[in-house]
């Protein structure tokens, strides 16, 4: 369960801008939903809370969605195991953990994409490392981060490039000073003459840090309250012959 907010004050952190101000702009980039919307989320919390122990959420003051995923996984071994995982997503921000074992969902009527097929599409090799340089060099306008470079061709083959010789998305930064001339390279240029503004990008795009410890005294596990959790079903018309859809897949639920 997600708080865009986080993103927001860290931003206030490192420009020291009005937070009021920098709330509004932050309001003004996402889709404003109804009341009954946002108060639908708590009840779909609520719905997995009673529900058979298979569930589990995780709800942490002060941080998104996205700097959960990597302690979840390390939590239940996807990093550092065997598991295999979904993450059913459109956020670009969280194909930083795609690999052999991690595939995503970012349209529900389709089939998943694997690291291998998103990696062709973008360009270059999809990690940890080349996201978070990727989206603070070229902008994400839903996150409010604006590029530092204009996404092209010429560009993107330097950007290719340079992760070939960067193990962290910040040895950019060393590559910037050390060039002896970045005319004709637009982005080692842009990180040499405005190394403040990158750096505060990566910040916004990386994840804030958040420890199995910490994640594990937040998670939920679904309480298993049988009457409770088949009433509310039945009143939301899941149990019973009536017609439901999820994404564009649609068929007769029997009860």
């Amino acid at each position: 369960f997600d708080n865009y907010f986080s993103r927001a004050d860290l931003r206030s952190m490192y420009m020291f801008v009005n937070r009021k101000e920098l709330n509004e702009s932050y309001k003004a980039n996402r889709k404003k939903e109804s009341k009954e919307f946002y108060n639908s989320l708590n009840f779909l919390r609520y719905f997995y809370l009673i529900g058979p122990e298979q569930y589990h959420t995780i709800k942490i003051d002060n941080l998104e969605a996205d700097d959960l995923v990597k302690p979840l996984f390390e939590t239940i071994k996807v990093i550092g195991g065997n598991t295999s995982a979904l993450m059913v997503t459109n956020d670009l921000d969280w194909t930083r953990y795609l690999s052999d074992s991690v595939d995503w969902l970012p349209r529900l009527n389709e089939t998943p994409e694997d690291v291998r097929v998103l990696s062709n599409k973008m360009g270059f090799n999809v990690n940890e490392k080349s996201i978070i340089a990727y989206k603070a060099l070229f902008g994400d306008p839903s996150d409010n981060i604006k590029g530092m470079v204009t996404l092209n061709n010429k560009n993107l083959e330097e950007f290719r490039e340079l992760m070939n010789k960067c193990s962290f998305a910040d040895d950019l930064i060393s590559l910037a000073r050390t060039v002896p001339n970045t005319q004709g390279k637009s982005i080692l240029k842009a990180i040499h003459d405005d190394e403040k503004t990158y750096i505060i990008n990566m910040q916004l795009v990386d994840t804030i840090a958040c420890s199995k410890e910490t994640l594990a005294c937040s998670l939920t596990t679904g309480r298993n309250a049988v009457s409770l959790y088949s009433t509310i079903k039945k009143a939301i018309g899941l149990d019973g012959p009536e017609k439901f859809t999820f994404g564009n897949v649609r068929r007769t639920r029997i009860s």
